[in-house]
């Protein structure tokens, strides 16, 4: 659903920053967004789904995005997606193990967030940026918006194959950290 809203929220958030460039602060823009009729009609009106030409022409653009980053993508959000569901379970299946396998989430879900902020987001940062300059195509940030939905989907799939994998193995650090 999400990848599916991202033009209608592309055109929200683009409303949202012109209403912040007039008031000039954040809650005075929340203010005006939320309590003006005229804005939120406005931004209502905005709400689209994406072109079916739009999507043909991104996807049959060649890949000018780095396949390590969508891979990367895919893998760390099959480790968000199981971290915590793996780690409860873990708990229940071995409930001498409960406490350490719940903390052990902290960590799975740690490691995601070091690969997502060193890995994925930088890459996608400096995708944006380039296209902001004009060194790169709007239809490049296109193309990348749709690969890293398409990965992000496939890595919840994913994180359904690992997931009483990645049970045991929390259970086996959490049994030697006890």
């Amino acid at each position: 659903m999400g990848a599916f809203l991202i033009p209608a929220f592309v055109n929200i958030f683009n409303k949202a920053i012109f209403v912040f460039e007039e008031t000039g602060s954040v809650p005075r823009m929340l203010s005006v967004m939320f309590f003006s009729p005229r804005k939120v009609f406005g931004a209502a009106r905005q709400f689209r789904t994406p072109r079916r030409n739009a999507l043909k022409m991104v996807s049959s653009r060649k890949m000018v995005i780095p396949k390590t980053f969508i891979i990367l993508n895919f893998f760390v959000t099959g480790i968000y997606t199981t971290g915590v569901l793996s780690a409860l379970y873990a708990g229940a299946l071995f409930p001498d193990f409960r406490a350490a396998a719940a903390t052990l989430s902290a960590v799975v879900n740690g490691i995601a967030t070091i690969l997502s902020a060193t890995v994925v987001d930088p890459t996608a940062a400096m995708i944006t940026d380039q296209t902001l300059r004009g060194e790169r195509s709007e239809d490049d940030v296109k193309q990348m918006a749709l690969y890293l939905s398409i990965s992000r989907l496939l890595g919840t799939g994913f994180a359904q194959l690992i997931f009483i994998p990645s049970a045991l193995l929390i259970k086996h650090m959490a049994s030697l950290l006890a």
